[in-house]
């Protein structure tokens, strides 16, 4: 595929605006387990969105754009963080912990906030800190939280640093506590992913090094891999525990994305991971910015890769036998900035996104596959 062709199949047919401009910078957004909650980080503080979305009929044309009350601003939090927030995470496996959320920020710290009002069945409106985590000395720039139990987060920073924290009962007032701090990378971390098992971590510097590693949330985690690339990266993600994608970054002339996704699969003979092929995207040439993590959506086999002015939509297919994959390149969506943040839901339903151009939050909703 030609780097300016435009994919044929656009999926998602309309979308919905946030009713005022947004015009602080967001570089962090995050969709609750049901798809009815937004949070987005604005500067330094933390806008709750509720999503109430009427259904469409199947004659309304594409693209339909919206300015409607189907999104309404439930609460800002302010004062809690002192600089900018570059990531945010919410709980959604664990039901005591629905609506609770995670915030990092340039402020070095981590929040975990909790909703004041949280029953089934209701939307809250009111959140509380929960407690505050202080231990990192630079920028928080990834978070992951291990999902099968979500009693651990693991954090990436400015200071070099990965940090595991756990959830304990030893301690009321701090409920969460870091057990482990790995120092193996000698510059930014950027990117992080853990496996659906919660067993594997893979990590990702400006150092030209991927980390493999393994452990849990009741053990130490070790490094088994180092793995030296020619081009380090922002964003890397397990699709599963023999595959995870890398998206390197060219540093020449300037940071900018390269013209192609690299796939790592296991190699059993061997018990370690090897770069197997790569996969052509869009936006490679174009100057590019972190704080977008790759995002694997397992229902429906689809990576979610943020490259240049480009979010690239990858297929995987496994094979039948699971040895071997294809990766097709979907969609592509031109925001025409460098600066685009977002995430999508679990479902592939909503695609949230906020980017400089627009300067406004815009969500596109999935509809049938349309010609563009």
């Amino acid at each position: 595929m030609k780097q300016n062709q435009v994919c044929r199949f656009n999926k998602y047919f309309y979308r919905e605006l946030y009713p005022n401009r947004y015009l602080e910078l967001c570089r962090a957004i995050a969709i609750n387990h049901d798809n009815t909650l937004i949070i987005a980080a604005a500067e330094s503080n933390i806008k709750v969105i509720q999503i109430i979305l009427p259904l469409l009929s199947q004659s309304e044309a594409y693209p339909a754009t919206r300015t409607t009350q189907s999104i309404r601003q439930i609460e800002i939090l302010k004062g809690k963080h002192s600089d900018f927030v570059s990531s945010l995470m919410f709980f959604k496996k664990t039901p005591s912990m629905r609506n609770s959320f995670i915030s990092g920020s340039d402020d070095n710290t981590i929040i975990i906030w909790s909703p004041l009002n949280s029953f089934e069945f209701t939307i809250p409106s009111k959140w509380e800190v929960q407690c505050i985590l202080k231990e990192h000395t630079n920028s928080i720039t990834c978070l992951v939280l291990l999902t099968s139990s979500e009693d651990l987060i693991i954090s990436g920073s400015q200071d070099k640093k990965i940090k595991f924290w756990s959830l304990t009962s030893t301690q009321p007032s701090l409920p969460w506590k870091c057990l482990q701090t790995i120092e193996e990378h000698t510059s930014t971390i950027f990117g992080l992913s853990i496996n659906q098992e919660g067993t594997r971590l893979l990590s990702c510097a400006s150092d030209f090094q991927i980390l493999v590693m393994e452990g849990s949330n009741k053990t130490q985690w070790n490094i088994r891999q180092r793995i030296s690339v020619d081009q380090w990266g922002y964003r890397l993600c397990f699709i599963n525990n023999h595959v995870f994608t890398f998206q390197p970054i060219e540093t020449a002339p300037q940071l900018q994305g390269s013209a192609h996704i690299h796939i790592y699969i296991y190699n059993t003979q061997k018990e370690q991971y090897l770069k197997s092929k790569t996969v052509l995207v869009q936006g490679g040439g174009q100057p590019c910015r972190p704080y977008f993590p790759q995002l694997y959506l397992n229902s429906i086999n689809l990576l979610l890769s943020k490259n240049g002015h480009y979010l690239n939509f990858i297929r995987i297919k496994f094979s039948s036998s699971k040895s071997d994959l294809e990766c097709n390149l979907e969609q592509a969506i031109n925001f025409g900035t460098m600066n685009t943040y977002g995430t999508i839901s679990d479902n592939g339903e909503f695609l949230v996104t906020w980017d400089q151009k627009q300067n406004n939050i815009q969500i596109l909703v999935q509809g049938g596959q349309q010609e563009t």
